[in-house]
């Protein structure tokens, strides 16, 4: 850690404003810590004026404590450093939890559920409108005039603010509160870990039905994502190998799995050979090698590969002879193997040709081999680069020489004779001298922290992890002018991405996002559909409005003529919903249910088709009213 501060109790909330946090500590009131300096951080005062504080939230120049004895205490923060009580406002139930959106006060308020009042800043509190739970209410959080709280049986409730009856409930989730509500691209989605070992992202937006969009039946942690043609390989911790089908009409569906002993933690693969880490309950981690045996993509394990520690990261990739280097590393040590393919089908097998390992002080961040040489970074001290040109058989490695690169180092990929160097302080890429890391070619814009990057089958384009950030695309054709040129938005927290043909996979930990793309050059820089596609509309079926997306591909200069228009089940026309000459992309419409002529339509079966220059696809959707 950078710097810490002990507190006096339980910490129940916490947030940070600027240089000042604010930590709700039960009955030992709000700290006021100044982190001006993070490396000592230091208490200013303590807010003791409620009895047991456990939540807060600021508005304006106000801070909303929520005391579950005495109810909201309002505090001015004139001062951040020192705020002041205004106002206390006492409430029959005791308080749990709070949130403000747009002008109006939340309260989970135990047995009463949520009670949403207008705010006029202080303390004026009107309109009170309940919004009733089950149980207790002990969470609440509000955006975008949804409501979702939580009761004391683990139930979630989603409300619209100007009804009070739950659009949606998820009973039994045993969440512990860590549900997240959030809008992302103009969407609001609910994100649902679940302690007992799943995950589910809902599409919760308002006036519409809720609408599952992913869900990972799995650990609530996922460690790794690997992409093959179209599928998407998926290992969490605790918890098996999944293999999913991606590309299809409808979410992702998985079609095998393998057990671990313990439990899988890394996985990767080039085209049908599959490499899965697997750490033991001892010291030492094993590599499977496996490949896939059908159309379905069903893995037959080939060959064990014992690393000589726990590993925390594996990379694979094929030498100048054909065999594959395989590279793992881990908080003691880093493993390298050869691996040979020996025969043919069905009578192949791999057999290892060197094996050595390199024992470091430090846990590794981030390594790479390529040329023959290992290259290594650790979270403390400098990189290290060894000579692995004739390893042999648990030969030690010449240490070849150091790089330092200033903040942390999370990947280091080496493409020809060029390095790219990414971590908390953006990216750096640098040519090749021999071995050695020389001439630093280029800094780019680096306002982001990279977790992970990846490059497509021509490195033309890099993906970068960007943790809150989403995930960045740059064009990389012109090493002397790199270039952003794409940024996509996901619900979480970046973490992992993997590329394969024209599909990108997201992992922010707790779930997994599939992007299409198509790139035409830095001049129509959008990522755009690689393939015509109509997807499903959202909700199906729907009582006032649903959503139709389509794509195509194509580019920005050239448009194509593009009809989507809706039909009776007696093949009779509805209407249009569009019309018009649009370039290559992605598309959202919406249909309310009406004729052309805007009067409502029956209950019944509707088909919507759409026609992109004499092509044509159509598919069917339930009205219910």
């Amino acid at each position: 850690p950078v710097g810490a501060i002990e507190l006096g109790d339980t910490i129940f909330d916490v947030a940070v404003f600027g240089s000042i946090s604010y930590a709700a500590c039960g009955f030992s009131g709000i700290y006021v810590i100044d982190q001006s300096n993070l490396s000592q951080p230091r208490e200013t005062t303590v807010l003791d004026d409620g009895v047991h504080m456990v939540s807060f939230v600021q508005y304006g120049n106000y801070l909303y404590a929520v005391d579950d004895f005495n109810g909201l205490l309002v505090y001015s923060l004139e001062d951040p450093t020192a705020p002041s009580l205004v106002d206390t406002v006492l409430f029959p139930d005791p308080v749990n939890d709070i949130s403000i959106s747009e002008n109006y006060l939340y309260l989970a308020c135990g047995d009463s559920g949520v009670v949403s009042y207008e705010l006029v800043p202080p303390a004026q509190l009107s309109h009170p409108i309940n919004y009733r739970t089950e149980s207790r209410a002990i969470k609440v959080d509000a955006s975008n005039n949804v409501i979702l709280a939580t009761d004391l049986f683990g139930t979630i409730y989603l409300f619209d603010s100007d009804s009070t009856e739950a659009r949606y409930i998820a009973k039994e989730r045993h969440v512990d509160d860590h549900c997240v509500f959030l809008t992302k691209n103009g969407r609001d989605y609910l994100l649902l870990p679940d302690k007992a070992g799943g995950f589910e992202i809902i599409s919760v937006d308002r006036d519409t039905e809720p609408d599952q969009v992913w869900f990972y039946p799995g650990s609530s942690l996922i460690t790794s994502v690997a992409l093959v043609d179209d599928y998407a390989m998926v290992t969490g911790a605790d918890d098996d190998l999944t293999v999913w089908a991606v590309r299809s009409d409808s979410l992702p569906k998985m079609v095998s799995s393998v057990t671990p002993a313990t439990s899988f933690n890394h996985v990767t693969a080039f085209g049908s050979i599959v490499f899965v880490v697997e750490n033991s309950l001892l010291t030492n981690g094993w590599v499977y090698l496996m490949e896939t045996s059908d159309s379905s993509f069903v893995l037959r394990q080939r060959r064990d590969l014992l690393a000589m520690c726990q590993v925390s990261d594996i990379e694979v990739e094929y030498n100048d002879s054909g065999d594959i280097d395989v590279t793992t590393y881990g908080p003691e040590c880093t493993t390298l193997f050869t691996v040979a393919k020996k025969g043919e089908p069905p009578d192949d097998y791999y057999s290892i040709k060197e094996l050595t390992f390199v024992e470091s002080g430090f846990s590794q961040t981030a390594v790479e081999r390529s040329g023959g040489y290992l290259y290594t970074y650790p979270n403390k001290g400098i990189g290290k680069i060894y000579d692995a040109t004739d390893i042999g058989i648990y030969n030690e490695l010449p240490l070849a020489g150091t790089f330092s690169i200033n903040g942390m180092v999370s990947c280091i990929e080496i493409i020809d004779t060029l390095c790219y160097i990414a971590g908390t302080t953006g990216w750096h890429i640098y040519r090749m001298d021999g071995y050695q890391i020389g001439e630093l070619l280029s800094v780019p814009e680096w306002k982001f922290k990279f977790r992970d990057i990846k490059f497509d089958w021509d490195d033309s384009l890099m993906f970068a992890a960007l943790g809150t950030d989403g995930i960045g695309v740059y064009d990389v054709s012109d090493i002397a002018v790199p270039q952003f040129v794409y940024h996509i938005d996901t619900p979480g927290y970046a973490e992992f991405v993997d590329v394969s043909n024209d599909l990108l996979a997201v992992s922010d930990k707790f779930s997994v996002q599939i992007f299409e793309f198509h790139y035409t050059g830095k001049n129509n820089a959008p990522i755009l559909p690689a393939r015509f596609d109509l997807a499903q509309n959202y909700p199906n079926p729907f009582n006032s409005v649903t959503n139709i997306e389509f794509s195509f591909p194509g580019n920005l200069e050239t448009r194509y003529h593009a009809v989507l228009e809706i039909i009776n089940c007696l093949g009779q026309p509805v209407t249009t919903i569009t019309d018009e000459l649009l370039p290559g992309g992605p598309y959202l419409y919406t249909w309310n249910g009406t004729d052309a002529s805007g009067n409502e339509v029956a209950s019944g079966v509707y088909f919507y088709r759409l026609s992109i220059d004499g092509t044509h696809m159509t598919k069917k959707m339930v009205l219910l009213k």
